[in-house]
This record gives structure tokens, C-alpha cells and sequence, in this order.
């Protein structure tokens, strides 16, 4: 197996004719076609079905594109890093970072960064459970700034703890239970989850309500976006848990903390890398300058050091 076969097999499956394929690749449909055919005889197996309305992957095709893209995907990195490595000023940063984090100390990071990277593209999303895990396996984040609970993330991932926050159960102002003081008071409640667990029940929330001797809350909302569970929030009777810093932010206005005689455990904040993969020179640049900007606004350490997760 080639790279230049490799490359002409993506550009089939991107574009879904040999025509195209080869029209992208500037190179003869025959030339396109030989190495296709050679790709399927060195992995001894068909990749690739040929009809009057194009192609269309075999199993064995729709399973080797996912690791074609990641080999493609790696080489530019490869290419991309030797020339940071030389002090170029090019590449990509791709990160998801937490509300907590996005909301205070990454405009800062930015600014830092861009004074030495004027022209390396900084891609941020949200940095949740359900972007940060598959994102970072799949390599199409460099990593990831979150709330990594106890749950066990795999030996594919890595943990770098940077600080940890009290967190409090959350509703919108006038909430008709406010006042409660113990979290059984509140156990028939929807609650609304950014970190789901293995079962899609809500990690942390499953946690809180373990440690205090009861079960899960039947009714569980998953959400993907902090902007969307914040509107949730404030308008609705929904409850949830939040970093207690995170209501000093002007996103979170109409949403208060419920003041529970058990309070929930700390949110453990940190870095999420792939095990097996080195952060680029600009990746690990853009993470120093987050995390320079990061640990002065929150008091507490993490509360153990680096490691990598077990499964």
C-alpha cells in the first residue's frame, strides 16, 4: 500500500467518479485507474464498485476511508510541523476548549499567540464530552480544554489536569425550588446534561446523584451546546450542574445556583491529547499560552498530576 494510491482512492471517494478523481489529482483516468486497482490488489480485496452513476465503496472501501483520511490527514501535519520546527509561521490549531475557559482567559490566548503566529488559523469549538473524545481520536482536534470527570476516557487518551473548580446545582432565577437544601428534594426534576457516561444518562449528574444514595434522574435532556442549555435554563425549570465561576460570566445572567447542604464534586479542568501523538510546535504553543492565562484566575490546583486515563 502506497501513498499515491491511497491518495487516488480518497480523491475516488470524495468526488464519486474516476473522472473527477483524476481531473483533481491532475493525472490520467488510466493512471488513476491502475493505481486503484493495484491498492485493491495489495490489500487483496475489492474497494470500489464501478456503475453508469459513478462509484460507490465496497464495506471493505467505506472501512478504509476512515484510516485513509487519518494517514492523509497525518502526512500534512508531518509536513506542516518540520517546517514549524524550522520557525515557519504557517499550520492550523485546531481546539475545543470549555465555556468556563472560552468565556475568560481565551480571548487572552489568542492575543498572546498571534503576537509569534500572525499566520496560523485557530479553529475553536465547544469543549464537551461529546466533541472533545471523538474529535481528539479522530485527530481532527489537537486537543481539547475540558471537564474530565471520573470516568475512565480510554489508554487512547490523555489527561493533563490543570485546575479544579467547586460546582453547584443550577436553575433559573425564581426557580420554585430554589430553596431546596438536599438533592432528593430535587430528584424528580428534568436535568439537563453536557457530559453523558457510558450509559447516555448524564456523567456527572449520574455521579452527584450516586454519592448521595440515590438514582439517576429519570429524566435526562442531552445537549450539545452550552448557548442552547443556557437558554434552557433561563426559561424553563430545567436544573443542571455548573462550575460555580461560571455564573460570574454576563452569558449566565438569570441563572442561579441552588444551595445544596451536599454540594456537587469538583470539576477537574484540563488538557485531553491523544496518548499516541505528540502536539504540533503551534498546538503546543497555543496550549502554554492557554493555560498561562488560565491557572491565574482560579485558585484551586487539580488535584492530581499528569496521567494517562485507564480503561
Amino acid at each position: 500500500m502506497k501513498l499515491h494510491q491511497l491518495n487516488a482512492f480518497l480523491a475516488a471517494a470524495e468526488t464519486g467518479s474516476i473522472r473527477a478523481a483524476a481531473r483533481k489529482l491532475s493525472l490520467s483516468q488510466a493512471s488513476l485507474t491502475r493505481a486503484l486497482r493495484e491498492l485493491e490488489e495489495a490489500l487483496g480485496t475489492p474497494l470500489i464498485q464501478r456503475s453508469v452513476r459513478g462509484i460507490q465503496l465496497t464495506p471493505a472501501g467505506t472501512k478504509l476511508l476512515v484510516r485513509a483520511k487519518l494517514i492523509n490527514q497525518q502526512m500534512q501535519l508531518a509536513q506542516s510541523e518540520l517546517k514549524q520546527l524550522e520557525g515557519a509561521d504557517e499550520g492550523t490549531v485546531s481546539v475545543a476548549v470549555t465555556p468556563l475557559v472560552a468565556l475568560t482567559a481565551l480571548p487572552g490566548a489568542i492575543v498572546a499567540f498571534k503576537r509569534r503566529y500572525q499566520r496560523v488559523l485557530i479553529h475553536v469549538l465547544e469543549g464537551l464530552e461529546g466533541i472533545v473524545f471523538p474529535g481528539v481520536r479522530q485527530g481532527t482536534l489537537d486537543f481539547g480544554i475540558m471537564i474530565v470527570s471520573e470516568e475512565r476516557l480510554g489508554e487512547d487518551l490523555e489527561f493533563d489536569p490543570w485546575f479544579c473548580t467547586p460546582s453547584t446545582v443550577v436553575g433559573r432565577e425564581g426557580h420554585p425550588l430554589a430553596h431546596a437544601r438536599t438533592l432528593a428534594e430535587l430528584a424528580d426534576q428534568v436535568w439537563i446534561a453536557t457530559s453523558f457516561g457510558p450509559n447516555g444518562r448524564g456523567g456527572k449528574i449520574a455521579t452527584f446523584f450516586a454519592k448521595n444514595g440515590l438514582p439517576p434522574p429519570e429524566r435526562i435532556l442531552r445537549c450539545d451546546s452550552v448557548v442552547t442549555s443556557n437558554a434552557i435554563l433561563r426559561t424553563t425549570d430545567v436544573l443542571s450542574l455548573a462550575p460555580v465561576p461560571f455564573l460570574d460570566c454576563p452569558e449566565t445572567e438569570g441563572i442561579r445556583a441552588i444551595h445544596l447542604n451536599t454540594p456537587p464534586p469538583h470539576n477537574n479542568f484540563g488538557m485531553v491529547t491523544r496518548a499516541d501523538t505528540p502536539l504540533s510546535p503551534v498546538a503546543m504553543a497555543f496550549a502554554s499560552c492557554l493555560k498561562e492565562m488560565t491557572l491565574p484566575r482560579f485558585s484551586l490546583p487539580a488535584p492530581f498530576g499528569r496521567r494517562k486515563s485507564t480503561a
